[in-house]
Parts: C-alpha cells; structure tokens; sequence
C-alpha cells in the first residue's frame, strides 16, 4: 500500500511538471511581457504624473498657508541682500539672484491667484 502512494504521488508530480513544461514552451515570450521600449515609456509616463501631482499639491498647500507669500519675499530680499555682499567681495552672485527671483515670482504668483 505505501509504495502504490509513492508511486502514485511520483506519477501525478511529473505530469503536472511536463504539463507546465509544455504550455511554457509553447507560447512566445512576447505574450507574457511588455517590452522594454513599453515598459520605459509608461514609466516615464507616470513619472510626469507624479511630478504633475506633486507641483499641485504644493500649490495648494502653499495658498493655503497665509504666511506664505509674506516669507516668500522677505526670502527674496534676504537672497538680494546676500548677492550684494557676494557681489562686493568679488563672487559671482548669479545662483543668489536666481533664488531671489525664483521666490519673488512665487510670491507674486500666489498673492495674484487669492
């Protein structure tokens, strides 16, 4: 009686694996994954989506906050004065005045859209 169990269990194990064997071999491995052309193009996709979403949702939070526009220019002024200083002692201002520029547009942006 134990050895037909075995023998039995031995049988149905390897007819379940040629089973699988055959149906894995038999179809093209294009049906079972996106190539990788796809796959990169949906992926950049739902990057932009991300990004998009994010860029929003900071928007709103920022319009939210009252203070916001108020410490966006005082930003921007403090990154004036330090590019002045800069530009005094010989340095290249340039990245302080694009930060100054950067949050006096935000301010300006958000206090126009209230």
């Amino acid at each position: 009686m134990k050895y037909s169990i075995h023998s039995l269990r031995t049988a149905l194990a390897s007819l379940i694996v040629a089973m699988i064997v055959t149906i894995g071999t038999g179809l093209p491995i294009s049906a079972h994954a996106a190539t990788d052309a796809d796959k990169a193009k949906a992926k950049a996709e739902s990057e932009e989506k991300k990004v998009k979403i994010r860029k929003e949702d900071e928007r709103n939070l920022k319009g939210k906050d009252s203070f916001y526009v108020q410490q966006a220019k005082a930003l921007a002024e403090q990154y004036r004065e330090t590019a002045a200083m800069v530009a005094q002692q010989g340095g290249n201002p340039q990245g302080l005045l694009k930060a100054a520029a950067y949050f006096q547009s935000q301010a300006d942006n958000l206090f126009s859209a209230r």
